[in-house]
């Protein structure tokens, strides 16, 4: 994809068994794991289109690139993973604007259990969602993730379940909102040397509605100069949720 060979190095940008019980008077009660499974659907022909925007500052080169994007998302086959897990396919195009075409096709998967939300993104596997989804919950979400530079920048990735029935807005231009969203914190630290910020947002039914990441390495070490005058290496990406079916 021509556009995204601008950025410097790859971004790494932005899932449950039914469970029923049946009494003896024929009624019929959903488990918690069962409604939490509505913020990471798997259906096959699902799909979702985001806007994207990233600012990536290379050291090597000493420049700042920026780019902005549209991703489409969708789960396109769906299989039983080595361990015996459903798990799905997900095709990823991409395209400059709206007036373009989608192209240059890529493949992520997703998995779940009755435990978490997997997703295996570049070759890299994530922990996104632990059941059930309780404000609170912590979890090591990059536990499968070792030796990737943006990652390393800051330690102790805590995952943590920060609101449960958030309203949140993807785009303000066309109205577009959801109700009782999940939010999860992935890293919210700063230091002299590093400024690190992940959160995704997810809305039943729909999947990850919204995504904001800042993994920067900075220059000095003095904590009263500002982080936006001492970057030397890393990205700020964003990515919200346009349309979906």
């Amino acid at each position: 994809m021509h556009f995204m060979k601008k950025l410097s190095f790859n971004l790494i940008i932005l899932l449950f068994p039914l469970i029923a019980f049946v009494g003896c008077e024929d009624v019929v009660e959903d488990s918690p794991i069962l409604d939490d499974q509505k913020y990471f659907p798997l259906t096959v022909g699902k799909w979702q289109i985001y806007e994207a925007d990233s600012i990536v500052w290379n050291s090597f080169t000493e420049t700042v690139g920026t780019i902005k994007f549209q991703i489409r998302e969708e789960v396109i086959d769906s299989f039983i993973d080595g361990s015996n897990r459903s798990a799905v396919k997900i095709e990823r195009t991409y395209r400059s604007n709206a007036n373009q075409v989608w192209n240059n096709a890529d493949t992520w998967y997703a998995v779940r259990d009755e435990k978490v939300a997997e997703r295996v993104e570049n070759n890299l596997r994530f922990t996104k969602l632990a059941f059930p989804i309780v404000a609170g919950a912590q979890w090591k979400g990059n536990g499968f993730v070792n030796n990737v530079f943006e990652f390393n920048i800051c330690k102790n990735w805590n995952y943590t379940i920060t609101q449960t029935d958030a309203t949140f807005a993807t785009d303000t231009t066309t109205n577009i909102s959801f109700n009782d969203v999940v939010e999860v914190t992935q890293i919210d630290l700063e230091t002299g040397l590093s400024k690190c910020f992940s959160k995704e947002y997810y809305a039943p039914n729909v999947g990850l509605i919204s995504k904001s990441m800042i993994l920067l390495q900075l220059s000095d070490p003095n904590e009263t100069i500002p982080w936006e005058e001492k970057v030397n290496r890393g990205y700020i990406y964003n990515q919200n949720l346009i349309d979906h079916n």
